[in-house]
Order: C-alpha cells, then sequence, then structure tokens
C-alpha cells in the first residue's frame, strides 16, 4: 500500500533518491511503500518559469539578460529557488550551467494538468 505522508527525514529521502539517481528537491512529502520510502514530492515549492523567446528576434544575449532579469524580480518576491524549462536544442541551453543553474539529472518530461 502506498502512502503519501509530510517526511521527517527529508535528507534521508534526497539520499535514497541520489543513491537510485535521481534527484530531489525541496521535499514536501514522502512517499512510502510497507514503511519504506519509495519517492518524494516537491510539492508547490519551486516557482516554475516557463518562457518564450523570439527564435529570429532575439539574440542569445538577449535572453541571458531576460533570464537574470526576472531573477531579479523574482529575489524582491522572496524567492530563494525556481526552476526553468529550458529544452536541449534552446540556444541557451549551453550558457544554463554558467548561469548557475543545475540540470535535473533526469530524462523527464515536464508535463502541465489543469485541474478542474
Amino acid at each position: 500500500m502506498i502512502e503519501v505522508l509530510s517526511p521527517i527525514n527529508t535528507e534521508r529521502i534526497a539520499q535514497k533518491a541520489l543513491a537510485d539517481r535521481h534527484g530531489s528537491v525541496m521535499i514536501t512529502h514522502g512517499i512510502y511503500k510497507d514503511g519504506e520510502v519509495v519517492g518524494s514530492f516537491s510539492y508547490n515549492q519551486i516557482p516554475l518559469v516557463l518562457a518564450w523567446f523570439h527564435s529570429k528576434d532575439c539574440k542569445v544575449r538577449d535572453l541571458l539578460d531576460a533570464i537574470n532579469n526576472m531573477e531579479e524580480i523574482m529575489k524582491k518576491d522572496g524567492t530563494i529557488i525556481f526552476a526553468i524549462d529550458c529544452p536541449d536544442d534552446s540556444p541557451v541551453a549551453h550558457y544554463m550551467g554558467k548561469l548557475g543553474f543545475v540540470r535535473n539529472n533526469s530524462k523527464s518530461t515536464l508535463y502541465l494538468k489543469r485541474i478542474k
């Protein structure tokens, strides 16, 4: 039986995820099976930035400046961590590490769902 509970030891959950070659950030809930940690959720803790930049009218420098500006806006709002969706074929993908972003260690795709 699967249970989703507020975690008691997020560090233990994060270590178990890392040992399983996955990342786990800002854990809010542990996923337990027969009393053992088998996963985690990070619920409503990390703002997600979705962006569009014109493929012809924006240069890489424009994208970098825009991302830095958005980061300053979020910093003023009290944000301490955020995620940004960046396709591998984006011209800015090569610069994400240089901007301080850490790549999620998975080959996952971000899915969105509107709850009715």
